[in-house]
């Protein structure tokens, strides 16, 4: 098993499977048997250098995990994949990508609760029937001069909706558009690869 974590460009994977380490100079970081006092210098390759893969290895993946994600300032956040009978899946288009509505949790407030809540008010779609939950994801920015990790919950709805879909323009929302389930070419040749993850396991549910 294993979990990714994104920044920029960069992919994080945790994994307590064994790796073999690779050979691409300044590109990869391999981490065997991760140790909390590894975390300094995996931090630093992180955010500090070019390396674009890094790889954390220990066998206890969920203790591992934790640790990691403890070091960080984090925010939780919901959204979800909404597929309208004859119109395909909601998509987004804000600060030049296409995304997938979200955002961060009130207090008090479940992630279901958040992901439709967001939902409708990122895009005004709504009459949603949350149908399951389909996957976590982790992505790291700056904020403020901090580093911040933002977990993001993420559903599956549908709906009959049938009026005009509206772009919360204050959240820089710039344009909405539906896409059929089996043409997605578009939005995911120019969207964050955490969207890509979403949508790739939402494609595996449907064919199980």
């Amino acid at each position: 098993m294993q979990t990714c974590f994104y920044f920029n460009d960069k992919t994080i994977i945790i994994t307590d499977s064994e790796l073999m380490q690779i050979n691409i100079p300044d590109k990869i970081y391999v981490c065997n048997n991760y140790f909390e006092t590894d975390f300094a210098e995996i931090a630093h390759i992180i955010f500090e250098t070019e390396t674009q893969f890094i790889f954390i290895q220990h066998r206890d993946l969920g203790s591992v995990q934790s640790d990691f994600i403890n070091h960080f300032n984090v925010i939780v956040a919901a959204g979800g994949i909404v597929e309208h009978p004859k119109n395909g899946l909601l998509f987004i288009f804000r600060r030049g990508k296409w995304d997938l509505p979200k955002g961060k949790m009130e207090l008090n407030e479940s992630p279901e609760l958040c992901a439709a809540r967001e939902i409708e008010e990122e895009t005004g779609v709504n009459n949603l029937q949350r149908i399951d939950k389909l996957t976590d994801t982790y992505h790291f920015y700056e904020e403020k001069g901090k580093m911040t990790l933002k977990i993001s919950h993420w559903y599956y709805f549908k709906t009959d909706f049938k009026g005009n879909a509206i772009p919360q323009l204050e959240e820089d929302i710039t344009a909405i558009q539906w896409f059929d389930v089996n043409d997605l070419n578009t939005p995911l040749s120019n969207s964050f690869q955490a969207i890509k993850d979403v949508v790739d396991v939402f494609l595996k549910s449907k064919e199980a």
